[in-house]
């Protein structure tokens, strides 16, 4: 490992390599027989208030072939030396500014990954005097973005924390054709999840916290027995208050959920539903770190079971002594 720190560039290089017979005992963990590559850069611009990130990382594993010498099947074959080795390589951009106090921080970053087994051929096996072809190879690029902004805004002699965070990840097959069950579940996937969160502090005794989030996803290709479509939504509100010098905490909240999938078009797909909370609890302390605690939630979940539309109610009550050491 070198690194270096050079005109506001913290550079770091790594190369690392680990025979498949090392064993350590200060990390029984540790990856071995794997080779890692790794360059990293991290650039300080404006007093340290934008942070540009740059990180390249390469791993191949099973790098050397074990064969067992007293096994002549084994030793002596020399296949061992062209079985696939798994390859990944990772590359992060991200940057980060902080304007400062009181304005808002941003951060962007986008990932990718890209792993390939190895493995080039297909399969041929005789199953009931039926020819089966199984596609084993892997091949598939995942790139993740997200974009976050964080902001404490001061309004009314309040104190409110607002974050905001978009990421969107898509998962692509690299392979063009594939051979084998039809009904093989492809890897192409993708999602995208948008959440708004404040948190407010009213007075020194009251918070409240609001959180708004959507998460859409598909699975599989469009068209196939294994395709899936999901969207969530998702509130849910919060508020804590302090009574009685303190001694006596009161909270609740409620949260709605709301589940879209395709199930019409593929039944396989996750049942559509919609559900509705409310969660309600109180904290008294009796002495100094020892507290009496109650909870009570209530969830009401709304869908259609065999085309019947059925609600399923569940409770919790709960009661229990903290002591914090």
């Amino acid at each position: 490992t070198a690194k270096f720190n050079y005109l506001r560039n913290y550079i770091t290089l790594e190369y690392q390599q680990v025979g498949p017979q090392f064993n350590s005992l200060a990390n029984p963990n540790l990856q071995k027989n794997v080779r890692v590559r790794s360059f990293s850069d991290r650039i300080r611009l404006f007093k340290n208030k934008l942070f540009l990130t740059a990180v390249f990382r390469s791993t191949d594993d099973d790098i050397v072939k074990v064969r067992v010498e007293d096994d002549p099947k084994t030793a002596k074959d020399e296949s061992l030396d062209s079985e696939p080795i798994t390859r990944t390589r990772t590359v992060n951009l991200s940057a980060n500014l902080n304007l400062g106090f009181g304005l808002p921080s941003f951060t962007v970053s986008q990932r990718t990954y890209e792993r390939n087994n190895g493995v080039e051929d297909t399969v041929q096996s005789i199953i009931d005097e039926d020819l089966v072809i199984r596609d084993d190879r892997e091949n598939t690029l995942t790139t993740s973005r997200t974009i976050g902004m964080t902001y404490r805004l001061m309004l009314l002699e309040s104190s409110h924390d607002l974050n905001l965070n978009i990421a969107t990840t898509t998962v692509e097959d690299l392979i063009a054709e594939r051979y084998g069950d039809a009904s093989l579940t492809s890897p192409n996937a993708s999602s995208s999840v948008f959440s708004l969160s404040a948190n407010s502090r009213i007075s020194r005794r009251l918070e409240t916290n609001v959180v708004l989030s959507t998460n859409s996803s598909e699975i599989g290709e469009s068209g196939t027995e294994t395709y899936v479509t999901q969207d969530i939504f998702q509130l849910d509100a919060s508020a804590r208050m302090l009574l009685l010098d303190d001694r006596l905490g009161l909270r609740g909240g409620i949260r709605f959920t709301s589940n879209t999938t395709n199930e019409d078009e593929n039944p396989v797909a996750p049942p559509s539903f919609t559900q509705m909370g409310i969660r309600a609890g109180t904290s008294y302390r009796l002495v100094e770190n020892l507290q009496f605690v109650t909870d009570f939630r209530f969830r009401s979940k709304s869908l259609e079971i065999d085309g019947e539309p059925t609600t399923l109610p569940s409770s919790l009550i709960s009661a229990r002594l903290e002591y914090v050491f």
